[in-house]
């Protein structure tokens, strides 16, 4: 990860906004996956899409290249009752406390040079991150098995799995 930036974005910053919801709609325009067109707040004409989660709920981590470019990228919702995962049919039985958050969006920007190994780096100094600087110390996350295979590396456990609309989905914990 020589090669990158680790860049925490400024929720505050229009402009650094703009350039992560360009990544994120140029990652998942092109995705089967129909349960985020229902969930997510997209705008095809200037090519940019956002959660509904509000920005000031939200901690944005990216990998970015020497031009800048967002190569890879988390998001984490710190907001303990506004979970994207409820709206896709999970529910956490377990103790959602001040100290656990959601993780969602963890993606590699298409045509990068950003590697799986990479992410998994990207992901610790992630998880990282978020236990020291911020004081968290679990992750719940809803994702498809590319991604699952990922996190399972790192220690997650499946809560739930659930198909819908065809799609499979796992719903997962990451004690930090």
């Amino acid at each position: 990860m020589s090669s990158h930036q680790f860049v925490i974005v400024d929720t505050d910053n229009s402009l650094e906004l703009c350039k992560y919801e360009k990544a994120l709609f140029e990652e998942f325009n092109t995705t089967n996956n129909n349960l985020i067109r229902e969930i997510w707040d997209w705008n095809y004409v200037e090519k940019r899409v956002k959660r509904r989660i509000p920005y000031s709920s939200q901690i944005i981590f990216t990998m970015q290249n020497e031009n800048g470019e967002i190569d890879a990228s988390i998001s984490i919702n710190t907001d303990k009752n506004d979970r994207q995962y409820n709206k896709m049919g999970f529910f956490n039985d377990e103790d959602v406390n001040e100290k656990s958050h959601e993780a969602f969006s963890t993606f590699i920007r298409p045509n990068s040079s950003f590697s799986n190994f990479q992410l998994i780096k990207f992901i610790k100094l992630v998880i990282e991150t978020m236990k020291t600087k911020y004081g968290y110390n679990t992750s719940y996350g809803i994702c498809p098995l590319n991604i699952y295979v990922i996190y399972k590396r790192l220690g997650c456990r499946v809560l739930e799995e659930k198909n819908i609309n065809g799609e499979v989905r796992y719903f997962i914990k990451l004690n930090h």
